[in-house]
C-alpha cells in the first residue's frame, strides 16, 4: 500500500508547507545532474519507466531574497511502466538541501531563506500510485467511521499498555526547538508501534505530536499545541486514516489554564485532497530520522507556518 512503500525511504516535505514554498513546475532535465551523481540510476529509472519530460516541484518564495522562484526538491513526475503500459506511477525524487551564505557557508534551517547559492544532493525515489482524488474508492460510511473510530481509541489505549523497546532523540542545543522524540518499538518484532515528539519554541510555544501504527501502516495522528502565555487557548488536532487516507479530522480548542468554560466540542476539519499524502511523507521521514536536528527543524517549520 502507498503508506507502507513511503517506510522504504527518507522523505523530506511537512504535513502543512513552511512559509516560502509554493507548487511550480520542472523539467526531468532539471533533476538528471542530482540523479547522476549516483552511478547507473538515471539510466537505470529511464530503462523501466516512460518518464514524463515535465514534472512539479517545490518553489522558493519571496523569503528567499536571493533564491526567490529557485525549485526544489521533491521533484515530481508521472512514470509508464515499460512493461506494463497500463501501469502509470508517480515517481518523486526526494532531495536533502544545503542553503549557502555568502561567506560559503552552510546556514541551520532557521537562517536558510538568507542563502545566495541552494545546494541539493540526492536522499532517496518513491513510487506511488496516482490518487483518483476526484473518485476515491476508499471513502467509509458514517457507520464505518464511527466503527473506525472506537476501533482508534481502543487500539491506541492497548499501545500505551504495552511493554515497548524506546529510542529516544533529544533535540541539541541551539536549535530553534527544544525537545525530543520517543520511538516505541515492539520487543519482539522491532516494529514501530507509535512515536511521540514534544517541541517548545524559544518563544514558549509548545507542541506535541503522535503518531500510531498498525502492520506499518499510520492509522491515526495527534497534535495539540500549547500557547506562550497562560491565559491563551490551545488546541488539538485529530487525524484519522484508512488505507493511507485521512478519512476524518477534527479540531478543537483547549481552553486556557483556570478558565471555566462549557465543554468545547469537536469541530470537523476539510483538508485538501492532497493532505493525506502530505501526511505520510512527513510521517515517514519523522519515523526514520536518526538526527534530532532534522526532527527540531521540522517542528520549527511547522510551528512557523502560516495558519498553523
Amino acid at each position: 500500500m502507498r503508506n507502507r512503500l513511503l517506510f522504504v525511504v527518507a522523505t523530506s516535505i511537512a504535513l502543512w508547507p513552511a512559509p516560502g514554498l509554493a507548487e511550480g513546475s520542472c523539467s526531468w532535465i532539471d533533476v538528471t545532474p542530482i540523479l547522476d551523481s549516483q552511478p547507473g540510476l538515471r539510466a537505470f529509472l529511464e530503462s523501466t519507466f516512460q518518464i514524463s519530460p515535465g514534472g512539479s516541484a517545490m518553489r522558493l518564495g519571496k523569503e528567499f531574497e536571493s533564491l526567490e522562484g529557485r525549485r526544489v526538491g521533491p521533484y515530481r513526475f508521472d512514470a509508464t511502466s515499460r512493461q506494463d503500459s497500463k501501469l502509470t506511477l508517480e515517481l518523486v525524487i526526494e532531495t536533502a538541501a544545503e542553503f549557502i551564505d555568502e561567506k560559503g557557508a552552510v546556514l541551520p534551517a532557521a537562517n536558510q531563506p538568507a542563502g545566495v547559492v541552494v545546494r541539493e544532493r540526492f536522499a532517496a525515489i518513491r513510487l506511488e500510485p496516482i490518487p483518483d482524488e476526484a473518485n476515491p474508492n476508499e471513502d467509509l460510511t458514517k457507520a464505518q467511521q464511527t466503527e473506525r473510530l472506537a476501533w482508534t481509541k481502543s487500539r491506541c489505549d492497548q499501545l500505551h499498555l504495552s511493554d515497548h523497546k524506546i529510542r529516544t532523540l533529544d533535540f541539541p542545543p541551539g536549535e530553534a526547538v527544544s525537545g525530543k522524540a520517543i520511538y516505541h518499538h515492539d520487543p519482539a518484532s522491532n516494529d514501530l508501534q507509535y512515536f511521540t515528539i514534544d517541541a517548545t519554541s524559544d518563544t514558549g510555544i509548545g507542541l506535541s505530536e503522535s503518531f500510531y501504527f498498525q502492520g506499518g501502516e499510520l492509522f491515526f495522528a495527534l497534535r495539540r499545541q500549547t500557547p506562550a502565555a497562560a491565559h491563551q487557548p490551545g488546541s488539538e488536532l485529530r487525524l484519522y486514516l484508512q488505507n493511507g487516507r485521512i478519512f476524518a479530522a477534527f479540531r478543537k480548542v483547549i481552553p486556557p489554564q483556570g478558565t471555566v468554560l462549557p465543554p468545547v466540542m469537536d469541530e470537523p476539519v476539510q483538508l485538501p485532497p492532497n493532505e493525506s499524502n502530505k501526511l505520510l511523507v512527513r510521517v515517514s521521514r519523522l519515523a526514520l530520522a536518526s538526527d534530532p536536528a532534522e526532527v527540531a527543524a521540522d517542528c520549527a517549520n511547522l510551528l512557523n507556518a502560516p495558519g498553523n
